[in-house]
């Protein structure tokens, strides 16, 4: 048959399709009607007589016309048909592509030319075709050089023959913004000879960065001002600047230029970072160490330093790194979130200084001083000495008990004003509580030099309140290292000392290896009230008055007893009285 009627499955009703006429059919008509035609002309010219022969010729031409015209307008209605159904085909198709979000366009392999329709990948000339594709797209801005390479693999597979392929990449469409998307691309072939390729695209980046921590830093400076923060993306494994910015915390025109994260780096640091860290800040930002740092399971890291933002003014940044494996290129990402903390920094920093100091003179607390010096005491040589000193203002119970706390909080603020000008910068000063005061004296060797300041604190502190009310300062004294090296030991050596000293009439110092014992000087054990007057006596009455130690007075009594008459009064008063009527 000329003509076949193919009944054709389609889902979901039975449709009926015409095949019409092949080429080799078509020609075979065409040369029949053609010989006819001749043979007709080659009658006539030659003038043949025979009437049936013509006839025949004659009804065969006829017949051919009639046959040819009719063949015609049933191959013309097949056509159009045919040209309809590809038309609804396409709507249909443009439907299904519009609707799914996807971008479609052809590619003539060998002619290298894209056609375009969706403008997918737009050109500079906003035209549907591209010409000398894919070069001229991958040599343009609206491809990331992070994806380049794996473009032009893209497009050699196909070249190659491959059936069909896929890619991911980084582009810009149109007016948008770059965005990730997932290319798909299948051969067309025509009796074996392969012209062109179908490509379809579709858009991926929500779905790339869900599973990247893209939207966990968009929530982590939503709330935050834009001049409070500065947030980069960059591909590390390629060693590329930044490809997605946000935020306004420093001027980032000098990356114009740069290429390369690392090179971003070194051109911040060298502008911006703080000279003091200038070196971590570079280490910390080297992408093979970031890179290493990944690769060996940490994917966050956080470094704070200085950055300089006016003329010698600095302020403290914390940035946070974090590195994630692209889903679909494999790279790895680093997400980049500067902030300033500068506040956040000043606060530590006031809540750390009220921590160290005393509340109410300012100066170290007992804690504080202490890690000083075992801070101090660590790092110090076995040849160098300090002093340390414990101190105790005589008298200053009285002066609360008459005058009141304020004015006694007062008295300890000036007593405190009044040692910080004396010590040196490197000296420490703290205080324990009460009336009682700590103060280390760095690099002293001398003991010479060690008393005439000590003898500077005491006349510094000597103070009067009233006629009969005066402030003094007992001192207790110990040398790092000939009295230990611990706080504790000398510590109890430097309260020995000053107990000491205390107990020799106040307003005094004495060092530690200077405590004498009775076996000693015992003499230097009696209350100096009662030697003084004693002295004077000695060689009038030979009397020789001792007050109640009981151990010392029997020693003495037993020493002196064959050269004095002894008596043995309790007190000081009754001493006094002794003596006086003894005239």
């Amino acid at each position: 048959m000329l003509f076949n009627v193919v009944k054709r499955e389609s889902t979901p009703e039975k449709q009926t399709e015409l095949r019409y006429p092949s080429a080799p059919i078509m020609f075979l008509y065409t040369s029949l009607l053609l010989l006819i035609v001749i043979t007709i002309l080659i009658h006539f010219l030659l003038n043949i007589s025979s009437k049936p022969l013509s006839i025949l010729l004659i009804v065969v031409a006829i017949f051919s016309i009639f046959f040819t015209v009719f063949v015609y307008f049933k191959f013309n209605k097949i056509i159009k048909n045919k040209i309809n159904q590809l038309k609804k085909k396409e709507s249909e198709y443009k439907t299904v592509i519009n609707s799914t979000g996807l971008y479609c366009a052809r590619y003539d392999i060998k002619a290298k030319t894209l056609y375009d329709d969706s403008n997918f990948f737009k050109n500079s000339e906003n035209s549907f075709i591209y010409k000398d594709f894919p070069q001229t797209f991958i040599n343009s801005q609206s491809c990331a050089d992070e994806c380049k390479e794996d473009l032009c693999n893209f497009f050699k597979k196909i070249e190659n023959g491959e059936q069909e392929c896929q890619t991911f990449a980084y582009i810009k469409i149109q007016d948008f913004p770059f965005r990730w998307f997932s290319i798909h691309s299948i051969l067309l072939s025509d009796d074996n000879n392969v012209h062109e390729a179908i490509f379809t695209a579709a858009d991926i980046t929500e779905q790339n960065e869900k599973e990247t921590v893209y939207n966990k830093w968009k929530q982590s400076f939503a709330q935050r001002k834009s001049d409070s923060f500065i947030f980069f993306r960059s591909n590390l494994s390629k060693n590329l600047k930044y490809d997605f910015k946000e935020g306004n915390l420093f001027d980032t025109s000098f990356m114009n230029e740069v290429t390369s994260f690392d090179d971003t780096i070194r051109i911040y640091a060298s502008t911006y970072v703080n000279p003091n860290d200038f070196d971590k800040f570079i280490t910390f930002f080297n992408s093979e160490t970031l890179l290493s740092s990944y690769f060996s399971g940490t994917y966050i890291k956080t470094f704070e330093y200085q950055e300089l933002f006016s003329p010698n003014m600095f302020r403290w940044i914390r940035v946070t790194a974090e590195m994630v494996q692209n889903s679909f290129s494999k790279d790895i990402f680093i997400f980049l979130l500067f902030v300033d903390i500068n506040k956040e920094k000043d606060d530590l920093l006031e809540v750390k200084k009220l921590s160290e100091l005393d509340s109410l003179t300012g100066i170290l607390n007992r804690n504080t001083f202490i890690a000083k010096f075992e801070e101090i005491a660590r790092n110090s040589t076995n040849d160098e000495k300090h002093v340390l000193i414990l101190l105790d203002i005589d008298n200053f119970k009285l002066v609360n008990d008459t005058f009141g706390h304020l004015i006694g909080d007062q008295a300890l603020i000036d007593i405190t004003n009044s040692l910080k000008s004396i010590i040196r910068s490197g000296d420490i000063l703290g205080r324990l509580g009460g009336d009682e005061f700590l103060i280390l004296l760095k690099d002293f060797t001398n003991k010479v030099v060690i008393e005439k300041k000590i003898m500077q604190i005491q006349a510094l502190l000597r103070k009067s309140f009233s006629y009969d009310i005066q402030i003094s300062a007992s001192l207790g004294v110990a040398i790092f290292p000939d009295n230990g090296r611990e706080f504790n030991v000398l510590y109890n050596k430097i309260d020995k000392a000053l107990y000491n000293s205390k107990d020799k009439g106040r307003d005094r110092y004495i060092f530690f290896d200077d405590i004498q014992t009775p076996s000693e000087n015992l003499l230097t054990e009696i209350h100096s009230g009662i030697y003084d007057t004693l002295k004077e006596q000695l060689f009038k009455k030979k009397i020789l008055l001792i007050n109640n130690v009981k151990q010392i007075s029997f020693e003495i009594a037993n020493f002196f007893q064959n050269d004095f008459d002894i008596t043995i009064e309790e007190t000081t008063a009754s001493a006094l009285n002794f003596l006086h009527r003894a005239g």
